[in-house]
């Protein structure tokens, strides 16, 4: 099993060689990436090293696929793809919360702070499902799945 910097290596080699192919060169892979076209061959020459396999048929003006380049470029477009839906469905549920909030509060701290603002709250963010809960007995927050516990006193 290789190390962290191994797999990062990888999905860098993996990434510059879809971008490779996808503009049709290494010039083009460098002008996307902001790197050098000699950068990108040495990447792209790292990768097909570590898979023991030529990737591509190079000129001086053009790249094509080999049967397996074209084999790896199928896969490689596909995670790539997966490992960009995973970021986007973070990115999203960052952006808004959603799901169930449990809050739980004394009774009249909860009648006379929290309730009026509720509605206020639940309009602002329409993808969250309040569950409020009064209760003046002592409640295991972490037990009851609560998310927010509100209590005063002394």
């Amino acid at each position: 099993m290789s190390g962290l910097g191994g797999d990062m290596d990888r999905d860098s080699e993996m990434a510059v060689f879809v971008r490779a192919v996808n503009g049709g060169g290494f010039s083009a892979a460098a002008r996307d990436l902001g790197i050098t076209p000699s950068a990108v061959s040495k990447l792209v020459g790292r990768l097909e090293d570590r898979l023991g396999a030529r990737l591509l048929n190079r000129t001086t003006r053009s790249i094509s696929l080999t049967e397996e380049g074209r084999t790896y470029y199928e896969r490689a477009v596909t995670i790539l793809e997966e490992i960009e839906a995973a970021e986007l469905a973070v990115r999203e549920l960052h952006a808004e919360p959603r799901g169930v909030l449990k809050v739980n509060s004394s009774t009249a701290f909860g009648r006379y702070a929290v309730i009026p603002h509720l509605h206020e709250f639940i309009e602002a963010y329409p993808e969250l499902q309040v569950q409020f809960i009064t209760s003046d007995s002592m409640v295991d927050l972490v037990g009851e799945g609560v998310d927010v516990g509100l209590r005063i006193g002394t």
